[in-house]
């Protein structure tokens, strides 16, 4: 049969609807999936790289990308921009330094550009005043003693979730930024894991967010265990090391 033939042509064009509809398709799962993009200390690397490891085993279609501001400074500032601008959501955890000024910028100039959430917390305040969630830069307008206030820690034996809910009543404006810094500071795997799905979540993607419970931000270990309340470590009376 030779080609073109109208016999030719008709089988032809009955494949046309399939390959049109899995093309169609394509984008819609590419588009699913997502980049989030984290700066965090060297102190604190381990324990995010612990989290991102167990959001991978949940959520292998997002990519996770994680540097300190020591990987960032070996980067020129229009290498800087372009792996700013892979993130869909950006996490800035615990950053001080030298590279705050130029990151401070760069991230400055991403969000002129395009929407994307951004969580800063634990660091330079320069960089905390970022922190652009639901559309809003929550903490743009408080001044260095509201600020203060904001970041206040529980003292040592309070009510973890009690504090947690007072300081968001107090600061309902800024309750969406507490949320993901209460995440953080939970510091186990399961809490910085659920902190990179709700801040996808923050971005408009469709993940699932466990509800935690805080954890003390100071925690005694003894023989491997960790907890909150001293009286667990069994310690006879005297000082203890």
């Amino acid at each position: 049969m030779a080609a073109g033939s109208p016999s030719e042509v008709k089988r032809q064009s009955r494949g046309l609807p399939l390959l049109l509809c899995l093309w169609l398709l394509l984008p819609l799962s590419t588009a699913s999936a997502a980049t989030l993009v984290g700066v965090v200390s060297e102190r604190s690397a381990a324990e995010l790289a612990a989290g991102a490891e167990r959001f991978a085993g949940a959520y292998p279609g997002h990519e996770v990308i994680l540097r300190t501001p020591e990987q960032l400074a070996l980067l020129d500032d229009n290498q800087l921009a372009a792996f700013l601008g892979r993130a869909d959501a950006l996490l800035m955890a615990a950053v001080f330094g030298e590279q705050v000024g130029r990151l401070a910028r760069t991230v400055a100039e991403q969000a002129r550009q395009r929407p994307f959430p951004i969580l800063a917390i634990n660091g330079d305040r320069a960089l905390t005043r970022l922190s652009r969630l639901q559309g809003e830069q929550p903490l743009a307008t408080l001044d260095d003693r509201q600020l203060t206030q904001l970041m206040a820690a529980p003292d040592p034996g309070d009510d973890v979730a009690a504090h947690n809910a007072a300081l968001k009543a107090r600061f309902e404006e800024q309750a969406t930024w507490l949320d993901g810094r209460n995440l953080y500071q939970g510091r186990t795997p399961a809490h910085l894991d659920a902190l990179l799905r709700w801040l996808l979540v923050q971005g408009g993607h469709d993940l699932e967010v466990p509800d935690l419970p805080p954890r003390s931000l100071i925690r005694y270990y003894r023989d491997g265990a960790a907890m909150d309340d001293p009286a667990g470590l069994g310690l006879g009376e005297g000082p203890a090391v």
